[in-house]
């Protein structure tokens, strides 16, 4: 038994009306790398999506994910990233990242 069939024996036909989730603050990209990192523990975590995938996992309070995000940073990180790095660091409040650019 589907969820349209449920609905029509309980006695709701309105079963086609569901409510759409718009996700604007990131790419679908890292939004599924996300949502990857959610249902398996792992995702794929590369330099073009690594400062989105820090900032979900602060927003969704994905600990995990914030910290993988961080060990990746802290084995990547240059002298050509690190203004960028540092911003977001200071903006996550990252103490560790923030000494870790600045040293």
């Amino acid at each position: 038994e589907n969820i349209d069939q449920k609905h029509k024996k309980n006695g709701n036909h309105d079963s086609q009306k569901y409510t759409t989730v718009e996700i604007v603050d990131t790419t679908p990209k890292v939004f599924k790398r996300m949502l990857r990192y959610v249902y398996t523990d792992k995702t794929k975590i590369t330099p073009d999506t690594v400062m989105e995938l820090l900032y979900l996992g602060k927003k969704y309070q994905l600990e995990g994910l914030s910290l993988q995000c961080i060990q990746y940073l802290e084995k990547h990180l240059s002298p050509h990233v690190v203004c960028v790095v540092i911003e977001d660091a200071i903006k996550f409040d990252e103490e560790h990242l923030i000494q870790l650019c600045t040293s």
